[in-house]
């Protein structure tokens, strides 16, 4: 159960991190 947390933890913060950029990233190509 804690390794379960903990992967969900961690798996927040990449989403957190990754999802800001993902978008910044589609909108500099969409923008080209």
């Amino acid at each position: 159960i804690i390794l379960l947390c903990t992967f969900l933890f961690i798996l927040a913060i990449l989403s957190r991190t990754c999802v800001p950029w993902f978008l910044k990233l589609m909108i500099s190509l969409s923008s080209e």
